[in-house]
């Protein structure tokens, strides 16, 4: 196998969780760190959904005041909207989590 910071082979053993000993020493991985990556589209994803959840709280009630009718489609909207980017997220996170192991 090799380690994922410097491509070495080495054996299955010689690896903690896809690194060398090498890389871990020289480049000072904390266990954290080699144990857990997160994965940055899937927190900018995270953080489009609170984004989408405000505005769209916003809307809807500008909504209302316009029309009932308008503002409980765009409450709905928001809801399945942030519920989809959350799944996605979710599941960008997941895969890397299985590429980490």
């Amino acid at each position: 196998m090799q380690c994922k910071k410097c491509s070495k082979e080495c054996m299955e053993s010689e690896l903690t969780n896809g690194f060398c000993s090498d890389c871990i020493q020289k480049y000072g991985l904390t266990s954290e760190e080699i144990h857990y990556k997160k994965n940055h589209l899937a927190g900018i994803i995270k953080s489009l959904v609170i984004v989408i959840i405000v505005l769209g709280c916003i809307l809807g009630f500008v909504g209302i005041v316009l029309n009932i009718a308008i503002g409980i489609a765009i409450f709905v909207a928001t809801f399945i909207s942030a519920l989809l980017f959350s799944s996605i997220a979710e599941i960008i996170q997941l895969l890397e989590d299985i590429k980490n192991k």
